[in-house]
């Protein structure tokens, strides 16, 4: 009896893919967010770096599917070709839309610093009856 797609998978530790992966990517995703943050660096770095994991994501799910079973597996050219095809697209497709991503229009990077903004403050009213507490409703305005 031939074994069942779920047998296949579970034979062949796909699972592992599902769970590690993300998981890493997720790790790499924030390190490199930190440091665009931290260090001023372009932050279409994040765009590339994910649109890389992606690709990469497929070449593991290819790679656990071919070789993941225990024992010897053969590595194909075929199979070696069809890793640098999916690399490349995934490169021509992480700097095509790191080139033309509109990065500009997000909220954080219009902010001038040049501009002096302001914060209205409405007063507070104070329910707690007790007059002693008033400054609070009164101060608490004045310093913001």
């Amino acid at each position: 009896m031939a074994d069942s797609f779920f047998e296949k998978l579970k034979k062949r530790r796909i699972w592992k893919t599902f769970v590690a992966y993300p998981a890493a990517s997720f790790v790499i995703l924030q390190a490199v967010d930190f440091f665009i943050t931290k260090y001023g660096l372009n932050p279409k770095a994040l765009t590339f770096t994910l649109i890389a994991l992606v690709g990469g994501f497929i070449i593991a799910l290819l790679w656990n599917w071919l070789h993941g079973e225990v024992g010897h597996q053969n590595y194909t050219k075929k199979e070696s070709v069809s890793y640098i095809v999916i690399g490349v697209l995934t490169l021509a497709t992480a700097f095509y839309f790191s080139n033309n991503a509109n990065v500009d229009s997000i909220a954080f990077n219009n902010i001038d610093s040049e501009k002096d903004y302001r914060l209205a403050v409405l007063p507070f009213e104070s329910i707690a009856g007790d007059a002693s507490m008033d400054y609070l409703s009164q101060g608490i305005p004045e310093i913001l």
